[in-house]
């Protein structure tokens, strides 16, 4: 009997302990000495994904144990996103440079690695553009098409064609003009 009584007591001081702290979430705002509201111990603020709105978030039971998840801080501001653009064209001048009259390509493909690994198609005009991006290093290459030859870039890179663009985007920042030439 006096082993149950134990072994009760280890089971549901826990569970206790935690109901007690998820209750002191609800705590209100105290001041600080020099009169700003400073929040409670049981919550922090967090960035929602969803809205960037900051709210208050309960910071969890006696082990730590985190309700829902919370990996953006209201103290910064949400990262702001940057871009790569280019155009795809026909090099009739076999030159390495769109030069005027030379026209975009369409549906040609173009694929991006790097903190965010993407694939996108062209438009009428051969222009792409990868948006919503983090800052951060990326390889930015051309689809090989059979018969054509690609004329631009010719910076080695780890395309398989041995050739496309690696770029730094800043936050916020667009790189743009990564323009590439074909004949075919």
């Amino acid at each position: 009997m006096r082993v149950l009584m134990v072994l009760l007591a280890l089971v549901t001081t826990p569970f206790v302990m935690s109901v007690a702290q998820d209750d002191s979430r609800h705590a209100p705002k105290q001041k600080t000495e020099h009169g700003k509201a400073r929040r409670s111990d049981a919550v922090r603020p967090h960035r929602d994904a969803a809205t960037e709105e900051c709210k208050e978030h309960p910071r969890g039971n006696a082990y730590g144990w985190e309700h829902g998840h919370d990996d953006e801080s209201c103290d910064s501001p949400p990262p702001v996103a940057g871009s790569i653009q280019g155009t795809v064209f026909y090099d009739m001048s076999y030159d390495g440079v769109r030069d005027a009259g030379e026209p975009g390509i369409e549906s040609w493909i173009v694929m991006l690695s790097g903190p965010v690994n993407a694939t996108i198609v062209t438009d009428a005009a051969g222009n792409y553009s990868f948006a919503d991006l983090p800052a951060g290093t990326y390889t930015v290459c051309e689809s090989q098409r059979f018969g054509w030859i690609q004329t631009s870039p010719l910076t080695a890179s780890s395309c398989t064609s041995g050739y496309g663009y690696t770029v730094v985007v800043p936050a916020g920042g667009t790189v743009a003009s990564l323009d590439f030439g074909n004949v075919g």
